[in-house]
């Protein structure tokens, strides 16, 4: 029972968190373009997806690969030599990468298109996050949960402290960079003492990397495919258009993606309850969670992907400016689009996971990285950022489906196409009543989404799109307290 409560605590801690977390972008969205600008904004988003884009360079899965096997790792030498076996192997590249950052910097400025300065930044920033990616996964993999969130949470904290206190310090972009490192650094100082406090340090004889390599670098090709469907458009963008067309691509993006905040706690319960069941063999079960998850998702990112679509211009407005709103509003719903398959993709991408299929799944973003790598030199040079925008929305879209049949194939479960029906003709009808209120400020745009929330709340009851039994089967989910006993009812 002690260790339920703690599954508990630690599934609400870290779902509250990594909200927080994606919440980030959002909230210095309109601090970076209304301060510095939309190309100054091109920039820092430039350097974020380049880190992000080299990571896995450095990575190679294997701090993932932590939370296989050190559980089931009993003496601590052992443990030890495993992390410091790691934390060595990731250090080397992570040194190199930002060496070479800083030697080649006029060269690497010239093929991202931000200013020469920044580059060093961004070598030391990268080397700094891959470290404390690392030491931060030792907690998870500990179980230390809450401990992992509550280092997840101080890092976001500090940075949106210190990047909107460097901003109104007048230090601009190189102040905000800068502040993203001194995170890294400080996170990476009070991270590395704390690890070495709980298992010590060893030279590590690297008696287990041959095999965390062969678990962790199947799943990296797949992550890297995903990072380039994520991070091509950007590149090329600034290749062909320039930094600033960038600064106007990303907000919409940036408003698009909140569309990703439905999916994280979903899925962040979801996996551990659908592996258990199914390990237990207990597949109707199963399939119900999946089914009713589809919904619950499908129940609010309907409505999302209207709502953004309609109020994409005072939205992108209030968080950003008129330039980037003129530019960007036209593409809010192609993004909205893509990451709505994206996050519907990810409930029955649980099904290969079930069955352990990752190297279909990695295939599947293969592909797709391919086609969007294609189609963006295809289509960026002529339609710029519209350009990027559908190439998005096709990738996207060849993923889904590739992923919902080879789901579909492995372990089908009910998809309740008349809700869908009735959502979608909920949404419509709730979209046209916003569309005639015609938002403009940030007050009339707040009574717009309210009004918008309640018209489609009272429609999908209205069209009997949701019960009230399985509203009370989607709180009981949440609290992951009598979901077993109610499915047994029905």
């Amino acid at each position: 029972m002690q260790n339920y409560a703690k599954f508990i605590k630690d599934t609400g801690v870290s779902g509250f968190v990594q909200i927080i977390v994606r919440l980030k972008g959002i909230i210095l969205l309109p601090i970076l373009t209304k301060t510095l600008g939309a190309e100054a904004y091109g920039v820092w988003s430039q350097i974020l997806i380049t880190v992000s884009f080299v990571s896995p360079f450095i990575l190679w899965g294997l701090p993932e690969a932590f939370t296989r096997f050190i559980p089931g790792t009993k003496e601590l030498s052992h443990i030890r030599d495993q992390i410091w076996s790691v934390f060595i192997f990731i250090l080397i590249p992570a040194i190199g990468i930002s060496i070479i950052f800083s030697v080649y910097h006029n060269s690497i400025a010239t093929l991202l298109k931000i200013p020469d300065s920044l580059v060093i930044l961004l070598g030391l920033l990268i080397l700094f996050k891959s470290l404390n990616t690392s030491l931060l996964a030792v907690f998870h993999a500990f179980g230390e949960i809450v401990r992992f969130a509550c280092f997840e949470f101080a890092i976001t904290f500090g940075e949106l402290v210190l990047v909107i206190g460097s901003i109104f310090l007048g230090l601009g972009i190189t102040g905000a960079i800068t502040s993203l490192l001194l995170i890294q650094i400080g996170t990476f100082l009070v991270a590395s003492i704390i690890v070495f406090r709980k298992i010590g340090f060893a030279i590590p004889h690297f008696s287990r990397l041959r095999e965390y390599l062969h678990f962790s670098i199947p799943s990296v090709f797949g992550s890297f495919s995903y990072k380039i469907v994520q991070a091509s458009d950007r590149y090329i963008i600034a290749g062909f258009w320039g930094v600033l067309f960038v600064g106007y691509y990303m907000p919409a993006y940036a408003l698009g993606n909140t569309l990703n905040i439905l999916i994280i706690s979903l899925v962040f319960v979801l996996q551990p309850t659908v592996t258990k069941l199914f390990a237990a063999n207990k597949l109707v079960e199963s399939k119900r969670y999946l089914s009713y998850s589809l919904k619950y998702l499908l129940l609010v990112s309907i409505p999302s992907v209207f709502g953004l679509t309609i109020l994409a211009s005072p939205l992108l407005t209030i968080f950003s400016t008129e330039e980037i709103a003129r530019n960007a509003s036209s593409i809010v719903s192609l993004v909205a689009l893509s990451l709505f398959l994206y996050n519907t993709s990810t409930i029955f991408s649980q099904v290969l996971l079930l069955y352990k299929k990752t190297r279909i799944l990695g295939s599947i973003w293969i592909g797709s990285a391919v086609i969007n790598f294609m189609l963006n030199m295809l289509f960026i040079p002529t339609f710029g950022i519209t350009g990027a925008a559908i190439t998005t929305l096709i990738s996207y879209f060849f993923a889904f489906a590739l992923i919902w049949y080879f789901a579909n194939r492995f372990f089908p479960f009910p998809i309740d196409w008349k809700f869908i029906f009735k959502s979608t003709l909920a949404s419509l009808l709730m979209a046209g009543i916003v569309f005639l209120l015609h938002p403009k400020e940030l007050w009339s745009t707040l009574f717009a989404i309210t009004v918008g929330i309640v018209s489609y709340t009272i429609l999908i009851l209205l069209f009997k799109g949701i019960t009230k039994k399985e509203i009370t089967f989607f709180l009981s989910f949440l609290k992951q307290r009598n979901s077993a006993r109610l499915l047994k009812e029905e």
